[in-house]
């Protein structure tokens, strides 16, 4: 299977699948306690888990891996309390 950008994606068995589904919403939590916030639907949309070549693979894509970029950035020039 491809993943219209050429590459090649394995298809999951049911226990990989749950295994991408937990890492996929195990992400999300981190982030949301990262932010604050809940993440919109469109923010939850950019955090992406594969299975490729037999591996695991998460990823955040923009523009949310943006906003975390500058959430970074921003944590690094506060001052300390």
């Amino acid at each position: 299977m491809t993943n219209g950008c050429g590459k090649s994606e394995d298809q999951p068995t049911s226990e990989q699948a749950a295994h991408l589904a937990m890492l996929r919403q195990a992400a999300v939590t981190q982030i949301e306690k990262m932010f604050g916030r809940a993440l919109t639907d469109d923010e939850k949309r950019c955090v992406i888990v594969k299975l490729e070549n037999g591996k695991l693979r998460s990823f955040v894509s923009p523009p949310l891996s943006d906003t975390i970029k500058e959430w970074h950035r921003n944590a690094q020039t506060k001052p300390s309390s």
